[in-house]
């Protein structure tokens, strides 16, 4: 599990799963999937700022 790796991981980007959009935080790190939406052509993505 994420949890287990040190150093812990503050961000994991994922876009294997086109249906699947969403984001879960266990712990400090933000998983974040954007889903997609193929079959349609409406490609979506995320903007992430990180600040100290």
């Amino acid at each position: 599990m994420i949890e287990n790796l040190q150093p812990v991981p503050l961000l994991g980007l994922f876009g294997r799963i086109q249906e699947s959009c969403g984001a879960q935080k266990p712990g400090r790190t933000l998983l974040i999937n954007p889903g997609s939406e193929d079959s349609e052509g409406l490609p979506k993505g995320v903007v992430v700022r990180l600040d100290e």
